[in-house]
């Protein structure tokens, strides 16, 4: 154990007690052909629960039972287990593809995640906050076409609001940084040189020039030359 020199007052204990984090997932895929119109049809859904989860001495609060040490009340950090979380979802998907050189796909995925844990009672004190940091929704629709040694392809993208976390240095704990609805889109142009050799121009997130993803800086509209080979 040793005291904190950037942050007197604290002390930073081990904790050979805690317990390694276990993940046990359980899915059911389902594929289906629908040959009359040219999709395969996809469902899919999941349970997953994540036992003994770990946090570590930054994201736990002080146990308030410190020794005196300097003539300062030493408050103790320490590693923890702090419970559990269950996650239940699923998604349904269309893909299909036409002779003429038509290509979509379509897909809605579902996730509901709840926490049992021993922090984030009264109030966000640590980034382990599964049941508000992943989007509950998403919706994904894309098309492509290809006509001799063309490829267009177009992809869309919409996800349900999440909780991310930023370092605010005026305080001791992270803050909870609320990430709306979003909308992306991206798409891609290619020419087929030769059957071996493709060059594509690409813009992800076109419809929008700087969009907030997470909690550090927005995310800028950005725009892509390549040339790939294949041998």
């Amino acid at each position: 154990m040793a005291p904190s020199p950037g942050f007197p007052g604290y002390l930073y204990l081990g904790q050979p007690g805690v317990n390694a984090t276990s993940i046990d997932n359980v899915e059911v895929d389902w594929d289906r052909v629908l040959p009359a119109i040219d999709t395969t049809l996809r469902v899919a859904v999941f349970a997953r629960r994540t036992d003994n989860i770990l946090i570590n001495p930054y994201e736990n609060t002080p146990s308030g039972d410190g020794a005196l040490i300097g003539g300062l009340e030493e408050q103790r950090v320490i590693a923890a287990n702090v419970g559990y979380s269950m996650a239940l979802g699923g998604e349904i998907g269309l893909r299909g593809q036409t002779a003429s050189g038509f290509r979509w796909k379509a897909s809605y995925s579902f996730i509901s995640i709840t926490d049992h844990l021993s922090i984030n009672q009264n109030g966000i004190f640590s980034p382990q906050d599964f049941q508000h940091g992943t989007p509950t929704h998403a919706v994904m629709l894309g098309a492509g076409y290809s006509v001799d040694r063309w490829e267009l392809d177009m992809t869309a993208r919409w996800q349900s609001w999440f909780l991310d976390y930023r370092a605010d240095p005026t305080q001791s704990q992270l803050q909870p940084v609320k990430i709306g609805n979003g909308l992306t889109a991206t798409t891609r142009i290619g020419y087929r040189m030769t059957d071996n050799v493709t060059v594509a121009l690409s813009a992800q997130q076109f419809n929008v020039s700087h969009m907030l993803v997470s909690a550090g800086p927005p995310v800028d509209r950005r725009i892509f030359l390549s040339l790939t080979a294949h041998f």
